[in-house]
């Protein structure tokens, strides 16, 4: 019996196991078969209780109930389907406005146990005499599926790993890693790559365009507002390919790339945890503001790469003791830093591997390489914005937001123009009383954070009496800049306990995030479609309306009516995004979990103790620390000169990952730098 385990007819069968249980789940889980028709669940509706969605005039909601909900307790349910009278309604998932507006028998169930749709007639639900039935497949046999499916998968990889000699062994598991990265990447993209090909348009993009024209033009570009990083890589893109759709392709193949180098450079320095690699950068390519950064023309994407690369540089760095290492970790710093300016406390990191190096006697050469690139790249930029536009800064986006935040405790001033106090008068006095009250008296984040978070919005771009491009003024560009800052720092002044509790309420958001795994693509291109189709703003420019007013016909989305208010754009939930839906939502219950955070910071806390008490003498504990303040470094420089957004947390998100799968980097026999044998590192 022991012999058959072991031999090749055992792994046959485990393979076969494998593919039956795969095919099983998936039958389960797509409606329209034998096998799911015969277990799915059958809700019927109570159509009589509906009530008006408020949506529309087609539009109905019907509350599940709790019975319904807690035998059905998913945060989404793509694969639902309505039935009326034994006909299949749909499309599913359509957006509240959608159904309410056309009917035709679109339906969405929500996660709040609502039931929002739509007869096929459009008539009304609750006198047609019509039977309505909701049908969901039987996620329980799905989950013991997956359950199983998981358990072959591990005895199969177990099997194959068992009898291999210790290199092959290595080598193995760096394949497997890079596999299901790999795997990762692809499955939550290709529903864009086949059903939605459009790059994602949003309000920030034509800030990043004004250099980009400058360049394609033969000008020199003006850095006033946003860094170079993005521009430039903006600039190469469009200058080689032409299209948007390239640009996002590249930051696509961007993450992914960043992602494999992080695998390869685990494998290099510390093999034995490659796997552990593989699972930090699952959660990373999979996570869906990730997926989203990667489709939309803003700088996130291109900054969690560098990130990535960063640190994969800074463990190749330290690791091997390589001076070219150092060079790029340096310059891949740098260029973090012109992508998006809050990366510039990697400065922070850089000072302590250069205080790492020189305590432990690493080659000058090192040192040299390692500490000179980033400084030089930020003169360079200080220097470039000095001579172009006359301050000695990395952009004005930061005295932007520090006007924003600080404007729900502004100040008039003697030394301010008169329309600018009647300015500042104005707009708080339109603060309400339980809003200033919650100031007053509130230390709770949750609470104050989309307090200050609404307010700077408001201040910065729809407030007509305050200063940034206020024509009534009279002031150029540079003078609003400088006064905005003065109206910052004297809030500032009179108002310390504000301060720290904008600085307490962003920060505490950012590390507590839930948002990284909440995005959705299908949502995000309803919102921004019917924008670029809208009568001005960015649909007239030039490289965005070759793409979108000139679209070639996409099978999966509908565009109804003209240009502005009459424009009807509807999405078409595919099966691939239904997919991607489903898969999200398995990945999110593993990597969205408040023990994991948690178990960031009780290592982030032991990993600094120790690295402290030996005096950064122990590499691996070292490199544990030292990547995993990135998170709270990152946090603390986003509070320190913005208020929170769901885009800021995603590209260091995976830290929190990375902490707890290289805690065995604690028990590397506690080597210290100068030893030559080590337990877990390898040379592959």
């Amino acid at each position: 019996m022991g012999n058959f385990f072991h031999s090749k007819k055992f792994l046959v069968l485990l393979v076969i196991l494998w593919v039956v249980l795969l095919a099983a789940a998936l039958l389960l889980m797509l409606p329209g078969n034998g096998l799911s028709a015969r277990f799915n669940r059958q809700y019927p509706i109570a159509a009589q209780a509906a009530q008006p969605s408020g949506y529309g005039p087609y539009g109905y909601g019907v509350l599940m109930g709790t019975e319904f909900w807690s035998k059905n307790s998913k945060d989404h349910q793509p694969f639902t389907q309505l039935y009326e009278d034994g006909q299949l309604l749909g499309p599913a998932d359509a957006l509240h406005a959608v159904i309410g507006t056309r009917g035709g028998g679109r339906f969405s169930l929500w996660n709040d146990g609502f039931l929002y749709f739509s007869s096929s007639d459009n008539s009304d639900p609750r006198t047609n005499g019509r039977q309505y039935t909701l049908v969901l497949p039987n996620y329980t046999l799905i989950n013991w599926s997956l359950v199983i499916l998981l358990t072959s998968t591990l005895i199969f990889g177990f099997y194959c790993f068992r009898p291999m000699p210790k290199i092959a062994k290595n080598r193995y598991l760096f394949y497997v890693s890079i596999i299901i990265v790999g795997i990762a990447f692809v499955i939550p993209r290709l529903a864009w790559f086949v059903d939605y090909p459009l790059p994602l348009i949003q309000q920030d993009t034509s800030t990043y365009f004004a250099p980009v024209r400058q360049m394609l033009s033969g000008h020199l570009p003006i850095f006033s507002l946003r860094t170079p990083g993005y521009p430039l890589f903006l600039t190469l893109s469009l200058g080689i390919f032409h299209y948007l759709k390239f640009t996002v392709i590249l930051q696509s193949l961007l993450t992914l790339g960043s992602a494999l180098f992080f695998v390869w450079a685990t494998y290099k320095t510390y093999c034995k945890l490659v796997i552990c690699a593989g699972i930090t950068m699952v959660a990373h390519v999979a996570q869906p503001f990730i997926v989203e950064n990667d489709f939309a023309l803003l700088s996130e994407s291109v900054y969690s790469s560098c990130l990535v690369l960063f640190i994969g540089f800074l463990m190749l760095a330290i690791c091997t003791q390589k001076a070219r290492y150092a060079l790029l970790f340096s310059i891949v710093g740098g260029y973090a830093f012109w992508v998006r300016p809050s990366g510039i406390f990697l400065f922070g990191i850089l000072l302590f591997i250069i205080l790492y190096m020189v305590v432990n006697s690493y080659p000058r050469k090192n040192v040299f390489c390692l500490a000179l690139p980033m400084p030089i790249m930020l003169i360079l930029l200080l220097s470039y914005n000095y001579f172009s536009f006359g301050s000695f800064t990395l952009s004005s986006i930061g005295d932007l937001s520090l006007y924003g935040i600080t404007s729900v405790y502004w100040e008039p001033d003697a030394s301010f123009p008169v329309k600018v106090n009647k300015g500042i008068q104005k707009f708080t006095d339109e603060i309400s009383e339980s809003d200033k009250h919650l100031l007053n008296t509130s230390w709770d984040p949750i609470k104050l954070q989309p307090l200050f978070a609404d307010n700077v919005s408001k201040a910065v771009y729809s407030f007509k009496d305050g200063v940034y491009n206020n024509p009534d003024l009279h002031l150029s560009k540079d003078a609003q800049i400088e006064l905005m800052r003065k109206i910052a720092w004297k809030a500032i002044k009179s108002h310390p306990d504000m301060t720290v509790k904008c600085f307490w309420s962003t920060l505490y958001v950012f590390l507590d995030d839930e948002s990284s795994w909440n995005g959705n693509l299908y949502l995000d291109i309803h919102k921004f479609i019917p924008e670029m189709y809208g009568a001005g703003g960015l649909a007239k420019d030039e490289f965005i309306s070759r793409e979108y007013v000139s679209m070639p016909s996409i099978p999966a989305i509908s565009i109804k009516g003209k240009k502005g208010e009459d424009l009807q754009v509807e999405i078409v939930p595919t099966l691939l995004y239904k997919i991607n839906r489903e898969i999200t939502y398995y990945l999110r219950k593993v990597f969205d979990l408040d023990w994991l955070r948690m178990g960031y910071f009780i290592v982030l806390i032991i990993s600094m103790y120790m690295t402290v008490r030996s005096k950064l003498r122990i590499q691996s504990i070292f490199i544990l620390f030292t990547v995993s303040s990135i998170l709270l470094l990152a946090g603390v420089t986003t509070a320190l000169v913005t208020t929170m957004s769901d885009r800021y947390p995603s590209p260091t998100r995976f830290i929190e990952v990375f902490s707890i799968a290289f805690i065995p980097l604690f028990f590397n026999g506690h080597r210290r730098t100068d030893q030559k044998v080590a337990k877990i590192r390898c040379t592959p």
